[in-house]
């Protein structure tokens, strides 16, 4: 499959005016009273934090699990400090997932963080050389992929506030 530059330009071009630029040039320039804006990356850098303290507890319980285990071996009955051991692993690698997807939800960005770059940006777009245009993209795209659809060139634009859906 092969499409022509401009015309993927051009795709790319009519993507940022329907689905970005229209939000932020239409805002008022009046500011709105301020709401609360929900933003996940706070609450994911709690979670994070709260699970980072969950990951600590799970190693200190396992040192001193086998620290026990070394000074009262009689203690433990045939298999039970396995049993404990591997309960303390299974919780850990469930930990270790929660912390890996809330540090992936901390990290992503926000639409609003892109707002700056995109003000006025199809005013701006007949005056500015392909380089700039394509270093501004390069901020706010992650990727475009082209597909072809009953004979059209068909894009799709994946920005990079939104999750990576090949991921």
């Amino acid at each position: 499959m092969w499409t022509t530059r401009k015309h993927v330009e051009t795709l790319v071009r009519d993507w940022v005016a329907d689905k970005v630029a229209e939000d932020v040039d239409t805002a008022p320039s009046v500011p709105a009273p301020r709401k609360a804006v929900v933003d996940g990356r706070a609450a994911a850098a709690r979670e994070r934090a709260r699970l980072d303290a969950e990951a600590t507890k799970l190693a200190r319980a396992l040192t001193n699990l086998r620290a026990d285990r070394a000074m009262n071996p009689d203690d433990y009955g045939p298999g039970e400090y396995e049993s404990a051991r591997d309960r303390i692993r299974e919780q850990q690698e469930v930990n270790t997932a929660a912390i890996e997807r809330a540090s992936t939800a901390e990290s992503t960005p926000h639409r609003t963080d892109y707002d700056p770059l995109l003000v006025s940006l199809m005013d701006a777009w007949d005056d500015m050389k392909a380089a700039e245009i394509n270093a501004l993209l390069k901020q706010v795209v992650r990727r475009v992929a082209v597909s072809r659809v009953d004979g059209d060139v068909v894009i799709e634009v994946h920005p990079v506030w939104e999750p990576d859906p090949w991921d």
